[in-house]
């Protein structure tokens, strides 16, 4: 999958989440190099974004297992 993500900021994609919901870890990248990691009772925050939200709102108690969501924001959306 971080082979996606440097593909998208290659095309000018600003953020990247990379969201595990067995771990209730969310990693927000903002370059290939560049990530913040939020656990389970933090709340997520993407600068880029302008966003913050309690990783407990997210993954509340029903869990999604082995799936992976890809979020890519090109500049300007």
């Amino acid at each position: 999958i971080l082979h996606k993500f440097r593909a998208y900021f290659e095309m000018g994609v600003k953020s990247c989440w990379f969201i595990d919901p067995n771990l209730k870890e969310i990693r927000v990248y903002t370059s290939n190099r560049n990530k913040r990691t939020f656990l389970e009772a933090s709340e997520v925050e993407d600068l880029i974004l302008n966003i913050k939200i309690p990783l407990n709102k997210l993954f509340g108690k029903k869990q999604h297992r082995n799936s992976v969501f890809l979020l890519p924001r090109k500049e300007g959306q």
